[in-house]
């Protein structure tokens, strides 16, 4: 797991990434690479990208990794 990320991602979890700001956990996805679907919100629009179990974000160019730390809020 990724230092950014303190435990596994749940929905609803409010998170933070370098690229878009902060965001909430939409979709956790067992089964797939890609486990967490967050949706972050910009000026105007609704952004919704997929993170791997490392909080990684996987992006065109190899060398640009997005990091993705969380969650924001204290448990329970």
């Amino acid at each position: 797991m990724n230092p950014g990320l303190t435990r596994p991602l749940k929905i609803n979890d409010m998170v933070y990434s370098k690229r878009f700001g902060y965001g909430q956990v939409e979709q956790v996805n067992q089964r797939d690479i890609y486990l967490y679907l967050v949706r972050f919100k910009s000026s105007e629009d609704e952004i919704r990208e997929s993170f791997s179990e490392k909080g990684l974000y996987q992006v065109t160019k190899p060398n640009a990794n997005i990091d993705l730390a969380g969650p924001l809020r204290k448990d329970g």
